[in-house]
């Protein structure tokens, strides 16, 4: 057993092959601190390459992030507007980070899930990404499903 920064993580041969991770409650989150929801969506952002560090750390092989789920259709077309611009953001900053950390996994996959990456230009974004970090593109994004 190994003991992370938040809880005990079991050994190798007790650790999950896939974990799909659920990015929801920023908006919550950035409330309870009188913060405004943008806030709150850019620290989940900013949480995101520890959450791929930590799974990467404990060599679970295939991660999926959900980070833009259908839901957020509905919201003000302001916070809307933003919600897929801060995306775009992140991932032009930090898709080859996420290259480079997964590949430190034999046989690794994330995927991040996103109605938005129907986008081309978006899916653009993450395939160069993971070749400015010299990763094939075994490494994959796919749009929500």
């Amino acid at each position: 057993m190994h003991i992370s920064s938040t809880q005990a993580v079991p050994d190798t041969a007790d650790t999950p092959r896939h974990v799909a991770v659920i990015m929801d409650g920023n908006g919550r989150w950035a409330k309870e601190r009188g913060l405004p929801r943008r806030a709150g969506h850019q620290a989940g952002t900013e949480n995101i390459r520890t959450v791929i560090e930590r799974f990467a750390q404990h060599r679970v092989p295939y991660l999926t992030l959900y980070a833009f789920s259908t839901e957020n259709w509905s919201r003000d077309p302001d916070e809307v507007g933003g919600l897929l611009r801060l995306l775009e953001e992140m991932i032009r900053r930090e898709t080859a980070t996420w290259a480079r950390i997964m590949s430190q996994v034999p046989n690794s996959r994330f995927y991040l899930k996103c109605k938005q990456l129907r986008d081309e230009r978006v899916r653009g974004l993450v395939r160069a990404g993971f070749a400015a970090a010299g990763i094939a593109p075994g490494v994959a994004a796919g749009p929500a499903t």
